[in-house]
């Protein structure tokens, strides 16, 4: 079993990373064939990072500098190409105005505030009580999750105020404690954390009517169920954010592309819609290819599983006292997953 981990050094403040260039590729293609053309040829799909980067997409666009490939890329002035074909003809670009970048919003990355793998046992992480059309990811910003009085779980914006529930663990008790003062989730977290153990997992449905019970009638309480929002392909992170106003706004559109009309503002859209996209290169990005040799029948491509190895693997980084702010990632293999079985290996 191989799969490609990405090994991200940068420093703690990011800019526009030297040497990072980027790669216009007018065949129009969905968000996920763009990603996969973009980290076969290159690093992966457009990250930017801060202004500088917005300046340097937006001058070389501009200047027809971008980065070519052959028959799959065209360089744009001003509404007219140069065909690569011909350098003596110029014909219309494709549509370019709005190309995907490697932005997109990782609607499944829920994970449990409350991360000690000895707490879950035989997929108990995982369970779910959803409301019915649940969750549903409103305007693309409802990131954490409150319970409702009928004990069914319901996305919400991180920012609005509820009560909560914490959790506390002593061996193999766990209890559970309601907190009625209004908070934000980050706020109720930082509660839990100091007072208790920390904002409620919930385990079971035996466990889901314990807090039900515990929530008074006509409230709704936070729960330790958060995901991360609007994240980079390449695994890169940043607090700079330049969408256009009003943006994220569409629910269920969750990959974003440069509006280059709108000096590369970011805008979502449905990442089944097919359009032009930004490569890059980035000198930061260091690939590794791992191969595990296994003769149980553990799934090695359980999003669980995973997040644990790469927890695993950033501590050992840090004992080995890397420098630098240390990001890692899986690469996806074209079927989607992280971990390729070759041919000869063992069933």
């Amino acid at each position: 079993m191989e799969a490609v981990l990405l090994f991200i050094v940068a420093a703690a403040v990011l800019s526009s990373v030297p040497g990072r260039k980027y790669y216009l590729v007018s065949e129009p293609k969905d968000w996920t064939a763009a990603q996969s053309f973009c980290r076969e040829k290159f690093s992966d799909l457009a990250s930017i990072q801060s202004a500088a980067d917005v300046k340097a997409l937006n001058e070389q666009l501009e200047l027809g500098e971008l980065g070519e490939l052959g028959e799959h890329s065209v360089s744009c002035v001003q509404g007219v190409s140069r065909d690569p074909g011909d350098p003596g003809e110029f014909r219309k670009c494709s549509p370019l105005q709005t190309p995907w970048i490697g932005l997109y919003d990782d609607v499944n990355s829920w994970r449990w505030s409350m991360s000690a793998s000895d707490f879950y046992r035989q997929d108990k992480k995982k369970f779910r009580n959803w409301a019915s059309r649940e969750p549903n990811n409103n305007y693309g910003r409802e990131n954490c999750v409150e319970m409702r009085g009928d004990g069914r779980w319901n996305d919400e914006f991180c920012n609005r105020t509820r009560s909560s529930v914490c959790l506390d663990v002593k061996g193999t008790k766990v209890t559970f404690v309601h907190v009625n003062v209004n908070m934000t989730w980050m706020e109720a977290q930082r509660y839990c954390r100091g007072r208790h153990t920390d904002l409620a997992s919930v385990r079971n449905m035996a466990e889901n009517r314990r807090l039900q019970v515990l929530v008074p009638t006509g409230q709704r309480a936070w729960i330790g169920l958060s995901r991360e929002s609007w994240k980079w392909s390449d695994g890169t992170g940043s607090a700079f954010s330049f969408w256009m106003s009003g943006e994220p706004s569409k629910t269920r559109q969750n990959c974003a592309a440069a509006n280059m009309k709108d000096s590369g503002r970011w805008q979502n859209f449905c990442c089944t819609e097919k359009k032009p996209s930004v490569c890059s290169t980035d000198p930061s990005l260091k690939q590794v290819k791992l191969k595990v040799v296994r003769s149980s029948s553990v799934d090695l491509n359980d999003p669980d599983l995973l997040e644990d190895l790469l927890t695993k693997m950033k501590q050992k980084l840090r004992e080995q006292e890397v420098s630098g702010d240390v990001r890692l990632s899986w690469r996806k293999q074209k079927d989607g997953k992280i971990f390729l079985r070759k041919k000869n290996d063992e069933l």
